[in-house]
């Protein structure tokens, strides 16, 4: 099985300990199938000049899995437009017919990137919710409802 997962929570070269028990879902996963993570990871425009350009870095070959962590920059009120067309200039990558399902970590961005993704080339999807953005805003929707 191929399994495409979109990670808003994944280690990275910023944050080596965020999501670190994904990383590890994606461990135990690919001892047994075939795994690609796209995880973006924000900087903001300070940061351009010490951390270069901010497109994917080539698939590490000593992981078991294809991992893509291009970074995308943080500008309010626009950054999640940056998350969404650094997930999908990965997702070009990837060879969409071996994709068995895709999953995602967090509703917002990663699930939205990944439910277009799924919806466009016709894959099942999965969400994971770890009280994120979604939560957020659904639990303020409550409230004002209430």
């Amino acid at each position: 099985m191929h399994i495409l997962l979109f990670a808003s929570l994944y280690p990275n070269p910023k944050s080596p300990h965020m999501g670190v028990f994904v990383e590890q879902q994606v461990r135990a996963l690919a001892k047994q199938h075939q795994v690609t993570v796209i995880a973006p990871y924000m900087i903001r425009p300070s940061e351009l000049v010490r951390w270069g350009s901010w497109h994917a870095k080539p698939p590490d070959p000593a992981k078991a899995w294809t991992l893509y962590q291009p970074r995308y920059l943080y500008l309010p009120g626009l950054w999640w437009i940056f998350y969404l067309l650094a997930s999908l200039l990965c997702a070009r990558k990837v060879h969409w017919p071996s994709v068995d399902v895709a999953h995602a970590h967090v509703a917002i961005p990663g699930g939205f990137a990944a439910a277009l993704l799924s919806r466009r080339h016709g894959k099942p999807f999965v969400l994971t919710e770890h009280t994120g953005r979604f939560a957020q805003v659904m639990a303020s929707r409550a409230r004002r409802a209430a």
